[in-house]
């Protein structure tokens, strides 16, 4: 008996020794972590806390906010500072409203954020001039406004300030406003029309987003930015002109307009974003655009009238060079009647059918010829009524309808159209009719000549 009590005191006491460096162990481990878990813990513990002071801050801002919201026999909550009113809200049953500009002979300059939150009920608005702000999501989710009147006074539209008013139709901006906010009319899918002032500078992401009815709009000159998404899926809209001050337009800003013709200027942000996003683009031709196209055609008139004046140049060279030049005058007929004579190279050419001085101002021939004359050696007057003289494939034709007088010369000139070799130049054929009426009596005579 004592045998084995001894040898359960002997375990006994080697399993108290394990566990006991078990726990041990345990401790140190259990240690470390709480270390680190204290640390976190207190971390988070000081967040919390900071968190509940803030929570508590809240609730007592909101404990003195809602000590602070008045209420006007009508309806509106409203509280005030520094003697300007805001409006905090509407709990009346009106669906047609007038936003007062003086609540107990103070002034209104502001309808505050989210006052008209979720308002099912109101149909219209009407803003009394005075108010300047119009604060975020003021008019958010009011899903039967239909129109609202905006006072000139107004000077600041916040973010998503009439977004989701999916009934609104027709809004009026006032000229003093500088930038469209971001998603200040997000998913007003009953807009179909709005006219942006002139003042603005800048339309922010989302601020049409999915106003899936609108189809007319404008862009003032002075915008310089439109933003994210700002006009996406805006299905209806057809057609929109860019201004050249736009420099920059954000990622999906017409994306998803499906009937948009996008209209603007060369080497514009407009034409890049239309031509990356594969918009169909019109170009808006300045004073200078036009300008410059009419310049390109004087240039290219110039380069045809050059090209045409080179090319007359060098034709009139070549006919110069190919033309004969008589060492003396060929003579054709000579009888006691008359005297035919060719007397060499022609200074003359044509000019619009007529034969001018061949000298180097005048532009445009491709005629070039002979000189000669006809000369009465009677001792009366002879009439040459018809006359042939051929240079090549061209023949010299005319009647004269004067008599040529004795001892006096009847000029001609005998040309040849495009003239392409000197062989051309050297067959020469002609005839020659002379009428010479002398003591009434009439002769006739016909004279033939060819130079080979």
């Amino acid at each position: 008996m004592r045998k084995i009590l001894k040898k359960s005191t002997i375990v006994l006491v080697m399993l108290t020794f394990i566990l006991a460096m078990v726990n041990i162990n345990g401790v140190n481990t259990s240690f470390a972590d709480t270390k680190d878990s204290t640390q976190t813990t207190t971390e988070n513990n000081q967040s919390d806390s900071s968190s509940s002071d803030e929570t508590s801050s809240t609730d007592e801002n909101n404990t003195e906010d809602d000590e602070n919201v008045l209420k006007t026999d009508d309806g509106f909550k409203y509280t005030v500072e520094d003697d300007e009113v805001t409006i905090k809200g509407y709990e009346g049953s009106k669906t047609t409203l007038t936003i007062p500009n003086e609540i107990d002979g103070k002034k209104v300059t502001k309808i505050g954020a989210n006052a008209f939150d979720g308002n099912t009920s109101i149909t219209s608005v009407e803003i009394q001039d005075g108010i300047t702000t119009i604060d975020s999501y003021a008019f958010y989710n009011a899903t039967a406004l239909e129109s609202v009147s905006i006072p000139e006074s107004v000077t600041t539209m916040n973010e998503g300030a009439f977004a989701n008013c999916t009934a609104l139709s027709s809004v009026n901006l006032p000229s003093k406003l500088k930038t469209i906010s971001y998603g200040l009319f997000a998913s007003c899918s009953n807009l179909t029309k709005i006219e942006i002032p002139e003042g603005v500078t800048s339309i922010d992401g989302y601020a049409f987003y999915t106003c899936t009815s609108l189809k007319e709009i404008n862009i003032p000159e002075k915008v310089a930015s439109i933003g994210e998404a700002a006009f996406y899926y805006c299905a209806a809209l057809e057609s929109i002109e860019i201004p050249k001050s736009v420099d920059d337009i954000g990622s999906y800003a017409f994306d998803s307009c499906s009937n948009l013709t996008m209209s603007g200027y060369s080497s514009s942000a407009a034409k890049t974003y239309a031509s990356e996003n594969s918009i169909p683009f019109k170009t808006i031709r300045t004073a200078l655009d036009y300008a410059k196209i009419v310049l390109v055609f004087v240039a290219l008139g110039a380069i045809i009238y050059l090209i045409h004046k080179l090319k007359a140049i060098v034709k009139h060279k070549k006919y110069l060079k190919n033309n004969i030049d008589f060492e003396e005058n060929i003579v054709l007929i000579d009888n006691e009647i008359c005297k035919v004579e060719f007397i060499g190279k022609s200074k003359l050419k044509l000019v619009n059918g007529k034969e001018v001085q061949n000298n180097k101002k005048t532009l445009g021939t491709e005629f070039v010829g002979y000189k000669y004359n006809i000369e009465n050696k009677s001792d009366s007057n002879i009439e040459v009524y018809i006359k042939y003289a051929t240079v090549g494939d061209y023949t010299d034709k005319f009647n004269l309808d004067e008599q040529i007088p004795k001892g006096k010369k009847a000029k001609g000139f005998a040309y040849l159209q495009k003239t392409n070799s000197l062989d051309d130049l050297k067959s020469v054929s002609g005839t020659i009719v002379v009428c010479n009426k002398k003591n009434n009596e009439v002769k006739v005579k016909s004279y033939d000549f060819k130079i080979d």
